[in-house]
């Protein structure tokens, strides 16, 4: 880091034209180590090293934000990892709130960044958000699930909040377009979201819980069965929604039982299995 402000300094003295290319090089060292820092981050088993280590590397990123602030790729990494460590390890609901809080202001910022037609779209009325969504295309396919994937967990942490979860239409219209974009990008994640997204109306009140359980089954499909998330979702969400004990305990233990180290996807797989423990222990209660 020394190396490069010297060399932002010596710019400085030759004159705009290197200035220019220096930031270029600062802005690429950025890049590259933001995104080793969150394949790192997904790659470590090791859930408590994570979770006491990832908050100091959080004011690393903000610094390099300030350093960056026109980065688009550097601002949606921050979104994720953001993201990623207020789902993953922060219980404290009021904490919860601004990680993804701020999670989510990066996410519609980068957006925006890599879009002109996607800035201030959490303002638009719904009719405008739907026309700015459906002229996105397959390049646009990264931003749309750093959209997705910030504001589902702003939502998750404001489930009580009737103001935020009238915002559940915009996060479904981002997943369904993923769907239909990619649906296997992130290892079926569209899907697996899809499949949460179905199970959040019982059958009686008018929910497709068939619908959501081929979601399920279409992301494990993808994965080859190696996201465990989406078991422990599946399990979570439509199981206990149908009340299926036999399937509910069935995919926690293939969780359990299953080798969490899956490149981009070790710590995913390793919450996935906490996740596992915590729903078996209140299957009686619940069944």
């Amino acid at each position: 880091m020394q190396r490069i402000r010297t060399a932002v300094i010596v710019s400085l003295v030759i004159g705009t034209l290197m200035l220019s290319g220096c930031q270029m090089l600062v802005s690429r060292v950025s890049n590259d180590f933001a995104r080793s820092l969150s394949t790192a981050i997904l790659n470590n088993e090791d859930l408590r090293v994570v979770e006491d280590g990832v908050p100091a590397y959080l004011i690393l990123i903000d610094a390099l934000l300030l350093q960056n602030e026109s980065n688009a790729d550097l601002v949606l990494v921050a979104s994720q990892i953001y993201g990623s460590y207020a789902a993953a390890f922060v219980s404290d609901l009021e904490r919860r709130k601004f990680l993804t809080e701020k999670s989510r202001e990066l996410a519609f910022k980068g957006a925006c960044l890599k879009q002109k037609s996607l800035c201030e779209i959490e303002s638009l009325p719904f009719s405008g958000f739907e026309l700015a969504i459906d002229q996105l295309g397959h390049k646009d396919v990264s931003v749309i699930y750093g959209l997705a994937s910030a504001w589902a967990g702003w939502l998750e942490a404001r489930s009580d909040d009737m103001k935020a979860v009238v915002q559940l239409p915009r996060v479904r219209l981002l997943i369904e377009k993923m769907l239909k974009l990619d649906e296997t990008y992130d290892n079926g994640a569209p899907h697996m979201y899809m499949g949460v997204f179905e199970s959040l109306t019982p059958p009686s009140l008018g929910g497709r819980p068939e619908l959501a359980r081929r979601h399920f089954l279409k992301a494990l499909e993808i994965s080859n069965s190696q996201n465990l998330y989406a078991k422990v979702l599946y399990a979570q969400n439509y199981a206990r929604m149908m009340y299926d004990r036999e399937l509910h305990d069935s995919l926690l233990d293939e969780v359990l039982e299953a080798d969490p180290r899956v490149e981009g996807y070790t710590l995913q797989n390793k919450v996935a299995q906490k996740m596992a423990q915590e729903l078996k222990r209140s299957a009686d209660e619940y069944f």
